[in-house]
């Protein structure tokens, strides 16, 4: 994963964050709201309100696009070699099996 360190006056709406506490216990979850001195996360699929004083650090989970782009032509290459490699006749004797 990449994270970029995020200010929390930065922080945007559904995005995802990782939050280190003070006490070093580190939590993430998709930022939802910013209270009066509080911020209000979902983790875990709960509202978890953070009170502003007891976050150490915050940082934005990244997605690269490289990496996105990387794993997009690798599936696709995987398809061509599947299609290209399937054994046409096994599969119209797997049609004719059907009918019969």
């Amino acid at each position: 994963m990449t994270y970029k360190t995020a200010d929390t006056q930065e922080l945007q709406d559904n995005r995802l964050y990782e939050i280190t506490l003070k006490n070093t216990k580190v939590l993430e979850g998709k930022f939802l709201r910013q209270g009066s001195e509080s911020y209000v996360f979902q983790i875990n699929g709960n509202q978890v309100v953070i009170p502003g004083d007891q976050i150490s650090l915050l940082r934005r989970k990244k997605i690269s696009l490289v990496k996105l782009g990387v794993g997009t032509a690798l599936a696709t290459a995987g398809v061509i070699l599947l299609l290209e490699n399937a054994d046409k006749r096994t599969f119209d004797e797997a049609i004719n099996d059907i009918r019969n």
